[in-house]
């Protein structure tokens, strides 16, 4: 059993050991030279298998291109054409990912968006972007990754096969040291797949999901941008230095208003007092003489 064991943990490793990493191979002693033949078969079978399979796919396979735009208008309100920019988007199935302005003040003079759009919108799309402003810069790239997409499929499952050759050798008894190496082995093979597999994923959100950059600027230089800005604070300041002189007239108009009323009330109240007073004083006075 130790001695089939050992077979098998040469043939799954020396699979392995054909994805560029011979140190899993390195570390099982080959029990034979009838074994070291069966794994140096089993490694090259797979690589060549994955290739016929690759090449026989792609003449078939529809292109997988990844597609981004750079977009620069000229606006004079770069706010508003980013409002309308997002509902066309979102009108072609599509989402911003992200947008930042630039003011100067509270004068908005600069918009950037980022755009993703299904790829059968993608043209579409960018004419009616183009027809919100004046065109200053337009750049459409693509990228062909339909052989990347291919190779890295493939190699995902040829490490499928892989696991599940691992899987069955530590379902056998057999030493612990070499069970432990499986177990290592396998981990690191599973981390191969999750990384192949995001890539895989990537892939084809980037190709079913095309980019669009969009920047929207002002037609005025920024240095009248500053100027208007600088009068508009002016102004501002002027407007609630005004606003507040008037609201301490105003202040004052309700504080005599009330103090007028209370005064003549006081004094009404007051009025009995001081006459008894003064009149009790004069009784003293006259008694004194």
């Amino acid at each position: 059993m130790k001695k089939h064991l050992g077979w098998w943990m040469v043939a799954v490793l020396g699979c392995s050991a054909s994805s560029s990493e011979p140190a899993a191979v390195a570390a099982v002693t080959m029990k034979s030279t009838s074994s070291s033949l069966a794994a140096a078969g089993a490694s090259e079978s797979e690589p060549s298998a994955a290739r016929s399979a690759s090449s026989s796919v792609m003449p078939s396979l529809e292109r997988l291109v990844i597609r981004d735009a750079n977009l620069q208008l000229v606006h004079d309100d770069p706010r508003k054409l980013s409002e309308h920019a997002s509902q066309i988007v979102r009108a072609a199935g599509g989402f911003v990912l992200d947008a930042n302005m630039e003011a100067t003040g509270t004068v908005v003079h600069q918009a950037v968006m980022q755009l993703r759009v299904p790829e059968p919108a993608f043209e579409q799309t960018l004419k009616a972007l183009r027809s919100l402003g004046g065109m200053r810069e337009e750049t459409v790239t693509g990228q062909d990754v339909t052989e990347e997409f291919v190779d890295t499929e493939a190699r995902v499952r040829a490490l499928r096969t892989l696991e599940a050759r691992m899987l069955a050798l530590l379902e056998r008894s057999g030493p612990l040291p070499d069970l432990l190496r499986v177990e290592q082995e396998l981990s690191r093979v599973r981390t191969d797949i999750e990384r192949n597999e995001g890539r895989v994923r990537y892939l084809q959100e980037r190709t079913h999901m095309s980019s669009i950059r969009l920047s929207v600027q002002t037609s005025q230089a920024p240095e009248a941008i500053e100027r208007a800005s600088i009068a508009q604070r002016f102004e501002s300041a002027f407007d609630m230095g005004t606003g507040a002189g008037v609201t301490l007239v105003q202040l004052g108009i309700v504080g005599v208003g009330f103090a007028l009323p209370t005064s003549a009330a006081g004094a009404l109240l007051a009025a009995p007092f001081l006459y008894f007073r003064a009149r009790r004083k004069r009784r003293m006075q006259a008694a004194v003489a």
